[in-house]
Order: C-alpha cells, then structure tokens, then sequence
C-alpha cells in the first residue's frame, strides 16, 4: 500500500529541528562580568589616567554626575496625587415608618411643663442657687409652652415622619426617658422648699410659719430628742456586745475546765 507523502509543513518542522541539534552545546559554566573599576567608573585613557567626564569631587574622586541641581528637565516628574473619589450621596432616604407620637408627645409636654413650673417656684427659695433661678421669666416661659404644647407635639410628630433625627427624640420623649427625672426632682422638692424656708427664716420674717411648717426652735427640739434616742441606742447595742463577749468568755473557761 503506498504511503501518503508527509504535509510539507511537517519537513519544515524536520528541518528546523535538525538544525537545533547540530547548533554548538550552550557552555555550563557562565562568565563572571568584568571587574568594576571604581577608581575610573568612566574608564581610563592610553595613559592609564581615569577619564574624568565630570571632573572630581572634593575628596578626590570621581565624579559620576554633573555638580549643581539638575536641570528642570531631568527632574523626576511628579504629578499630584488625584483627590479621593467619595462615593455619591444617597439621595434617597430610607422611608421611616409612619407612627404617631402625638399623644405621648403631648404627655410629656405636659411632665416638661409641671416640672418647670416646681423650678419657677421653688427655685428661687433655695439658697446660694435661687440667685440663678429666674422665677418670675420662667414660669411666664412655662405658661407659653402649655399654651403652644398641642402645636410644638405636632409640629415633632411632623418632623419625626421624615427625619432620623427628629424620630429618635420623639421616641425618647415617648418613652418617658425625661419623665423619670423630673419625678424625682418632684420626690425631692419638699425637702429644698422646707430647706430654703428655714435658712430664709429671720427674727423679723418667719418664713416656716407662712408655709404653715414647724419654727426653728421646734424643729431644733425634734432634732436633738432624735439624737438622743441614736445615742440611747448606740448605747444599748455596744452593752449587749460586751454583755455577748463576757458570755462567750465565760463559756470558753467553763470549756476549758470540763476538759481539764
């Protein structure tokens, strides 16, 4: 059976390869690179002297680069730094949720009010701070805001629909986290005003009298009878201490004795 002639691109191949193989071997072992004259990094001349391109440098070498500030030219180019890019405003907000904040808003309005109206009337009486307690402007200020409360509780509601910031105060308000305050101020309050009125007491302007509370020479009275009866029981407990102490000695030398 004859055999099919081989596709002339395949002699080619043949060729080719051949020729590689009859190429000269590669050497093993590579060269080293010639020796670096430093002292004639430009080379030397028939005479064996350094060519100086530059000239020298003050200690005597030489130089490899021309002396001064290189030319504007063969500065490194720079180029400024490109501004970050920030990514684009969203300029969609997320929806809030619809909720209505207009009762409890108006609640504690109300908490708001009461407790500045205690500090108007209170807080002048209390000595050395009733000097920074306009009484008369902020009780007037607190009848304006119980008058305008129903517009300033919707007017939040509104804003709490579409804003974040608004949202988060109407919440608190809502949840009473400014009513725990001011209920304890109210808890505190009888003890400030019955404080202000003694110390605001004088020979001439008995002010305890006029709030209907004790006079200074009672409530003095009842202040040491109740520092004679602290006395009388401070007594009482260090006599059973000591009375505990002598029987807990009686009942280690019985002890003692049993065993002896």
């Amino acid at each position: 059976m004859p055999v099919k002639e081989a596709d002339p691109r395949a002699k080619a191949l043949d060729a080719a390869f051949a020729a590689a193989q009859a190429a000269p071997a590669k050497p093993r072992d590579v060269p080293p690179p010639p020796e670096v004259d430093r002292e004639a990094p430009f080379g030397r001349d028939e005479q064996g002297q350094p060519i100086l391109k530059y000239g020298r440098n003050k200690d005597g070498s030489v130089r490899k680069s021309p002396a001064g500030r290189p030319a504007k030219d063969e500065q490194a180019r720079t180029a400024a730094a490109e501004p970050e890019t920030k990514p684009a405003a969203k300029t969609e907000k997320a929806a809030l949720e619809v909720r209505d904040f207009s009762a409890p808003l108006m609640d504690a309005g109300e908490t708001l009010w009461f407790g500045g109206s205690i500090v108007a009337k209170v807080g002048p009486q209390v000595p050395l701070l009733g000097r920074f307690v306009p009484g008369r402007k902020l009780a007037a200020t607190m009848a304006v805001f119980d008058a305008e409360r129903p517009r300033l509780a919707a007017a939040l509601n509104l804003a709490a629909q579409h804003d974040a910031k608004a949202r988060r105060l109407a919440e608190k308000l809502s949840d009473g986290e400014a009513g725990w305050a001011l209920t304890c101020m109210f808890m505190v309050a009888p003890f400030t005003s019955a404080t202000a009125a003694v110390w605001q007491t004088t020979d001439k302007h008995d002010v305890l009298a006029e709030r209907e509370l004790p006079g200074l020479d009672e409530l003095a009275k009842r202040n040491e009878d109740a520092l004679d009866r602290m006395f009388a029981k401070i007594s009482h407990q260090m006599e059973a201490a000591q009375q505990a102490q002598a029987q807990a000695m009686v009942a280690e030398q019985n002890g003692q004795v049993n065993d002896g």
